[in-house]
């Protein structure tokens, strides 16, 4: 009776395994989507716009290679030991490690550099284009892009059975307890040279770039906030007494509640506070570090949980925490460029064309002629003067003392013979009052 149960609990954890993949592998398509179109319409928005080359947007095109580099040969290989891990090669094992934690610091390394440019931009912002020059920023971008190949060279030490991926597990075709060469032999050896690698890269790749990245961020929140206070000091007006309240049978104004009024100045202090340059700031420091974490922090966990336990776990572990690693290479892309409204801008431009400028260049014509239109149905005569008045009608005149003065204009009346007369200008009603005058 145990035998049916048995088989029945078999294709149940066969099918739940399938789902799991499945929903990785349709997470893999999503991330390939989202981070290839972002990263390669930074790439052409720059490479149209010589305009936009600047050293900071060179360094985001670093970042950008590396993302698009990340799902177009990590995320393929991801896919294929999630999927169908019998196509690949035990060879593959060490090369697929590799090109994992070489993706992993070159993008880490990219994002370090772009932290380390805003710091000189904020701190330094007068010698920022001596310090960061063009030439400078390419030579940290190949630095990084070393040693990214130097960490992934190191990556390939150690044993093959404490590794993540599907075909790097051991298969009952190999196994051969006669074979000492066997590479999924418990050997101490290699089993302690691959803790020492992963223990070393976590250090390196994750921590202290982690922790350099939370100081720079800090230094540069910092840095807007002294803006933001050396602003609002300057922008302070001398104080003035408030004017006197007006004198007469006014009503006083209404006693407002204080808990009420108390609760409208915070509010409308924290919204000043969060649409300020010191808030943007903080906003991105805190996204930047979130995002390096969550992206980075599941895959180096699972390996020293992997390593210090010298056995290998299932391979959907490592599936899942390359999921977070790959996602980092589609929401960089809006952190750091597609944010800016300028490259937005260009974005729209690049998709919509020359179709874009034209409705736009129609739209100001329309404008143009609304306010033209406008204008004349208010002085049509275009000089500014009033438009003109039929012959022989009444114009009002005000005199010194405030009278009206009635004006008629015969420019316009003909004589008998038809000739245009000289021009007449009767008053009707020209009365002045004068105030006696008193001699001493």
């Amino acid at each position: 009776m145990t035998l049916p149960c048995l088989s029945g609990a078999m294709p149940a954890a066969h099918l739940l395994h399938a789902v799991i993949d499945g929903v990785v592998v349709l997470l893999f398509l999503l991330v390939f989507l989202v981070a290839t179109v972002a990263n390669t319409l930074i790439l052409a928005v720059l490479y149209r716009r010589p305009s936009l080359r600047s050293t900071s947007n060179s360094l985001i095109c670093s970042l950008s290679g590396t993302n698009l580099l990340s799902v177009s040969v990590l995320l393929p290989l991801v896919v294929i030991d999630t999927a169908k891990p019998e196509l690949l090669h035990d060879d593959v094992c060490r090369p697929m490690d590799a090109v994992a934690m070489f993706v992993i610091t070159s993008s880490v390394i990219a994002t370090v550099i772009i932290a380390v440019d805003k710091f000189c931009a904020i701190e330094e912002p007068l010698r920022y284009h001596s310090v960061m020059t063009p030439g400078r920023a390419a030579l940290l971008a190949g630095v990084g892009w070393t040693a990214s190949l130097a960490s992934a060279a190191a990556s390939t030490i150690g044993e093959l059975r404490t590794r993540g991926w599907a075909v790097c597990q051991p298969r009952e075709q190999v196994a051969d307890p006669h074979d000492h060469s066997d590479e999924f032999r418990d050997n101490r050896s290699w089993t302690s040279r691959r803790q020492l690698v992963i223990i070393v890269q976590t250090a390196v790749v994750f921590f202290l770039p982690l922790v350099l990245l939370t100081w720079i961020y800090f230094c540069i929140s910092r840095a807007a906030r002294r803006s933001s206070a050396r602003a609002r000091s300057c922008a302070q007006l001398p104080h003035r007494p408030p004017p006197e309240a007006p004198q007469g049978d006014e009503l006083p104004p209404p006693e407002q509640d204080p808990v009420t009024g108390c609760l409208r100045r915070v509010l409308s202090r924290l919204v000043a506070l969060w649409n300020s340059e010191e808030a943007r700031a903080v906003k991105v420091s805190v996204m930047v570090v979130v995002l390096f974490a969550c992206c980075y922090v599941p895959f180096f966990a699972i390996e020293l949980v992997r390593v210090s336990l010298a056995r290998s776990l299932p391979p959907v572990y490592t599936h899942v925490s390359l999921i977070f690693v790959v996602s980092n290479a589609a929401l960089a892309p809006f952190l750091y460029s597609l944010r800016s409204q300028t490259m937005q801008a260009e974005v729209r431009r690049l998709f919509l064309g020359r179709l874009a400028d034209n409705r736009r260049s129609d739209a100001a014509g329309r404008r143009a002629r609304a306010r033209s239109t406008q204008s004349a149905s208010v002085t049509p005569s275009g000089d500014g003067e009033e438009p003109p008045e039929p012959p022989g009608t009444p114009r009002t005149r005000f005199n010194v003392l405030g009278h009206p003065t009635y004006i008629r204009d015969s420019s316009m009346d003909s004589d008998s013979s038809g000739m245009t007369g000289v021009t007449a200008i009767s008053v009707e009603s020209t009365e002045l009052e004068v105030a006696p005058i008193h001699r001493v």
